[in-house]
C-alpha cells in the first residue's frame, strides 16, 4: 500500500513500481497503484525480490530506496506499506 507520510491514512493512486528478481536480475513486471493504493501481483515464484519506485505519484516526490520482499513474506499475509 502506498501512503502519504505527512497522513498515513491516505492511499496514493498512480505510483508505479518495478519488480526485480534478485537471483536473475530479471525485471518481472511494471505495476501501478490503484484508487486503494495497493498493487496486488499474482503466481510469483516463493522467492527474494526488489520493489523499486519508478514515478511518483503527482504532488509526491520519487522514493529511490529499494524495498526488500523476501520469501518468508509470502507466509506474511500483512501488506507492505511504503509512504511518500
Amino acid at each position: 500500500v502506498k501512503l502519504d507520510q505527512a497522513d498515513p491514512n491516505k492511499t496514493l493512486a498512480g505510483a508505479k513500481f518495478k519488480l526485480i528478481r534478485n537471483r536473475t536480475g530479471a525485471l518481472i513486471g511494471e505495476y501501478e497503484t490503484n484508487q486503494a493504493g495497493e498493487i496486488v501481483i499474482k503466481n510469483l515464484l516463493r522467492d527474494d525480490y526488489t520493489l523499486k519506485e519508478s514515478q511518483a505519484p503527482v504532488g509526491y516526490q520519487l522514493d529511490p530506496s529499494p524495498i526488500a520482499v523476501g520469501a518468508e513474506d509470502f507466509d506474511n499475509p500483512e501488506k507492505l506499506a511504503i509512504k511518500s
